[in-house]
């Protein structure tokens, strides 16, 4: 099994967009991953960025299916309200779902 630190060094290096506030966290993780290969980062030679990783500020169109998951989490989010009420009362589902 890997160390914990080289399991968050692959998790930030593979989700860069998630990290990309912090260019010294994403700089951190590649070393650490380096590190443990035996091979040195020299900083100095890195400089800038070539490029710029940013996250989407714009929501994407909602598909068929994501409308289609909006209408059944509001669905199963009232089950679980009414199957919690069932536990705490004592109630069957047969007596809630005939009050109903």
């Amino acid at each position: 099994m890997r160390p914990s630190h080289i399991i968050t060094a692959l998790r930030i290096t593979t989700n860069p967009a998630d990290y990309c506030a912090s260019s010294a966290v994403l700089q951190n993780a590649w070393a650490t991953l380096k590190a443990e290969r035996g091979q040195a980062v020299d900083h100095d030679r890195i400089g800038p960025p070539a490029y710029r990783i940013e996250a989407d500020a714009e929501q994407p169109e909602t598909t068929e299916l994501g409308r289609d998951l909006e209408i059944r989490s509001g669905r199963v989010k009232e089950r679980v309200i009414q199957r919690s009420a069932q536990i705490l009362t004592g109630a069957t589902a047969a007596e809630t779902d005939g009050a109903a």
